[in-house]
């Protein structure tokens, strides 16, 4: 019967180089979305509105997983405005924030 081989004594894993994706891809805001406030507003927002807004606009009935900033907070949308919310699907929430990077780029401005 074959046998597992031995461990290799003293073997020590290889580090991962440190890439730096997660700080240079941090949101601005980062720190007011890990906030009491964006928190709270963000479910019950949710909860009042749980269909995607693109989707309805389409016709389809979608639920919404994601509260996104109607006018974005670096183009001087407010914070915690329930008027500048709306409830989205992950698909369409990706096309808003892939088109506001790609706007804002153009711009010269903060990706």
């Amino acid at each position: 019967m074959p046998s597992l081989p031995k461990s290799i004594p003293n073997k020590k894993a290889i580090e991962t180089p440190k890439t730096g994706f997660r700080k240079k891809h941090e949101s601005v805001n980062s720190k007011f979305y890990h906030s009491k406030e964006w928190y709270e507003l963000r479910n019950w927002f949710i909860r009042q509105n749980p269909l995607c807004k693109w989707c309805e606009e389409e016709g389809i009935v979608k639920e919404a997983n994601v509260v996104d900033h109607v006018k974005e907070i670096l183009d001087g949308g407010e914070m915690l405005d329930q008027n500048n919310l709306m409830s989205l699907c992950n698909k369409h929430h990706m096309q808003k924030t892939n088109f506001a990077r790609v706007k804002r780029k153009r711009k010269g401005g903060h990706i």
